[in-house]
């Protein structure tokens, strides 16, 4: 009767016999890979003020632990925009090369990093309004309270 003796991790016979396991083991014809991340169709109209913003692009790019990857899509004349397979869940929205006079939305538009932030459902079908305007505003009033709660814990006031 012959018998396999087995040398040791490195020796031939061992890993002959650790591949043919593996290659015949039950249930090793399923393909893994990666795993889809949920997308959303969104689309909207981007605003200055009430008026639409004409031309550019609007890119959603995943921030807060959203996966998936940087999409864009041309805003229309009308400020409207259709962008596909954006990642479900908070995404950063940055305007760029918008027909807007920026110099009031400083940090706002054209940055690399945007501070608009929307969370995108898989199935909210509700057009999304992006005014620059209005995430100026908010956008300035937090770098404002951050500024006074800074100079207050710098001044001894804990004041919130």
């Amino acid at each position: 009767m012959n018998r396999l003796l087995l040398k040791g991790p490195g020796h031939p016979a061992t890993v002959a016999l650790v591949m043919a396991s593996v290659l015949l083991a039950p249930g090793c014809s399923r393909v893994l890979g990666p795993v889809p991340k949920p997308v959303a169709e969104v689309r909207g109209q981007i605003h200055e003020g009430g008026s639409p913003i004409s031309g550019g692009w609007i890119e959603f790019m995943p921030s807060g632990g959203t996966i998936g990857n940087l999409r864009s899509a041309r805003v229309g004349a009308d400020g409207r925009f259709e962008a596909d397979r954006v990642a479900v869940g908070e995404n950063a929205i940055r305007v760029v090369n918008a027909h807007v006079d920026a110099t009031p939305y400083l940090g706002i538009v054209g940055q690399t990093v945007s501070p608009i932030r929307r969370v995108i459902r898989p199935d909210d079908r509700a057009p999304l309004s992006i005014d620059v305007r209005d995430e100026a505003l908010r956008f300035h009033e937090t770098r404002r309270r951050q500024a006074a709660a800074i100079a207050g814990a710098e001044s001894g006031d804990h004041r919130p």
